[in-house]
This record gives C-alpha cells, structure tokens and sequence, in this order.
C-alpha cells in the first residue's frame, strides 16, 4: 500500500489494510505458508518531511520446524514504530552516517511504500530457526526419518574402536 506524504494532515491519519500480494518467499526461508494473510492498522503522524508510523502488525504463518523439516504454526503479533524519510538527492562518494540514519526508510517522489517496509518487519519478526515442539528430537542421521513419529528401527552403530575406551570411562 502506498500512501503519498502530503495526504498525512496535522491529525495524523489512521491506515488498516492487508497485503494481498505477500508470499512466503518474501519472508525468508523459515516460512512455508501464510495461513491468515497480515492484518495491518498503522497510526501515521507526520513532521516536515518525516513520517512516523506506529501500529501493530497480525497474521499466520506456516513455518518449516528447523529440526525436523515438519510444519509448525507461528501467530505474528508485533508493534511497529517505523520512520521515514525522503531519499537523499545526489550521494556523495563518501556517506557519513549519523545514528538516527539507520533507523529511517526512504521513500521517493513523495510516496511511502508501507507494504515493502512492513515485510521487511514481518521477516525480521519471524524466528530465525522455528521449532514444531519442545520435544521435537530432528531427523535420524541414518535414514532420515523424523524422530517425532516414533522410532526409527535403524540398527545402532558400533563404536568407533579409537573412543571404546571412553564408552568404559565412568565417573563416581
């Protein structure tokens, strides 16, 4: 959704909407499915040139568990505070940066982009490596099976004769 600058009035100005062109590819590898597409209610408020948006940001995503590749459902539930700003004309070979720089999104021809800027959030939201349960114990190193469902029936193998000592050492 795209919003233009100059429709944000001394009151600010309320936006809700869902993004219906997100996929899962647009969140990083960890996301499989959405299963309720992002709900979004933002608050703008604007100052000169900059624009503050404050809201939240709901949704339900399908996530591949990092263990044992199976499915887990996630239920994103985030605030955001995002700032943007307008692009700098011409860039200098050399760019000082001051530390507010970083917490800015630019936007062009006096248009913020808030779909773009709200998947990059919703990707960052996301966990780095879900998991399906606590006691999900992966896949079997042999055959590849999960271990969650049962056991596998591969047969155990034998110890490396270097390290049988070590299967002997027992501490009191």
């Amino acid at each position: 959704m795209k919003i233009r600058v100059e429709d944000i009035g001394p009151e600010g100005l309320e936006v809700s909407f869902e993004d219906p062109g997100l996929r899962p590819d647009h969140l990083g590898d960890q996301a499989g499915a959405i299963v309720r597409a992002p709900a979004v209610s933002l608050h703008l408020t604007r100052s000169g040139p900059t624009v503050r948006a404050r809201g939240r940001v709901r949704g339900g995503f399908l996530l591949v568990c990092s263990r044992c590749l199976g499915d887990c459902d996630f239920k994103l539930d985030a605030e955001v505070d995002l700032f943007f700003g307008p692009r700098p004309g011409r860039l200098a070979v050399e760019v000082r940066l001051e530390p507010g720089d970083l917490d800015l999104v630019y936007y062009d021809s006096g248009e913020i982009d808030l779909g773009a800027a709200l998947r990059q959030e919703m990707s960052l939201a996301l966990p780095m490596a879900p998991v399906c349960g606590q006691g999900c114990r992966g896949l079997c190193p042999d055959c590849g099976r999960p271990l969650t469902e049962d056991v596998c029936g591969c047969q155990k193998k034998e110890i490396d004769p270097r390290l049988a000592k070590l299967a002997q050492w027992k501490t009191d």
